[in-house]
């Protein structure tokens, strides 16, 4: 078991685009983590520890070069949690407040959200450690999130975030996923995805649906995530040239 976890994507289409954290705000700052390190295939690469240093933002090549990964190609996703033990903090009881930021690589715009756990999936329920919304979520996950845009262009790239995550570090489920876009009108198209444990995919709406722009005549729309059965972490983020935005997908 990994104790609240949280995923930092780095298997991203757009190789313009990079994810960061912080725990800054805590009280006090949270700086001592432990990780896990996947391949694009869900395959453990490397675990241990580490120490951010300083406060702000700490980008995933930074702390790829931080964990010292010398090879950085088929790399999927770091899992890190707290390291309560070398923090010396009870974790009962807690909800660690962390950032998700992402960054345009070439103008160095950035966003920032609300960093969502992947405490989620877990197949077994811990007392002391309850999924937010009621225990027995833990056993039996779903996902219905939402998250709307506006301001379309013709240069706009809209991406989705999505993990299959867990604290059960033995989690093996493979998440079937329904992506729809909602138009004006309310109609709907609909692709089906597959995900495997511990790797986000951060994929362009236009590689998924090819006909995504006639389908929002209008400069508005919404994305909806669904899972029957598995509780998925998501997150859009829209690139205009060179400009970026984040917002976390949320609802149950």
């Amino acid at each position: 078991i990994m104790i609240t976890p949280f995923c930092l994507p780095i298997h991203v289409e757009d190789k313009n685009i990079e994810f960061g954290f912080e725990f800054d705000s805590n009280s006090p700052p949270i700086n001592k983590f432990l990780y896990r390190l996947y391949s694009k295939n869900g395959k453990l690469i490397s675990k241990g520890k580490f120490i951010k240093r300083k406060f702000g933002p700490l980008f995933a090549e930074e702390l790829l070069d931080l964990i010292k990964i010398n090879t950085k190609k088929d790399l999927g996703a770091l899992i890190i949690a707290p390291n309560w033990l070398d923090l010396k903090l009870n974790a009962i009881g807690k909800g660690p407040i962390g950032q998700l930021i992402v960054r345009h690589k070439k103008s160095l715009d950035k966003d920032i959200t609300e960093f969502q756990s992947c405490w989620r999936n877990n197949e077994i329920m811990i007392n002391e450690f309850p999924h937010w919304l009621f225990p027995s979520k833990m056993l039996l996950g779903g996902s219905k999130l939402y998250c709307g845009f506006t301001g379309l262009t013709k240069s706009m790239e809209i991406h989705v975030s999505l993990l299959n995550g867990s604290g059960n570090i033995n989690y093996t489920k493979v998440a079937d996923v329904k992506i729809s876009l909602i138009n004006y009108e309310g109609k709907i198209m609909q692709k089906t995805l597959q995900l495997i444990p511990f790797v986000s995919k951060t994929i362009k709406i236009n590689s998924i649906f090819k006909s995504w722009r006639e389908h929002f005549q209008k400069n508005y729309g919404t994305v909806l995530v669904t899972s029957i059965d598995t509780d998925v972490n998501g997150n859009l983020i829209t690139t205009d040239k060179n400009n970026i935005t984040l917002q976390h997908m949320w609802g149950y």
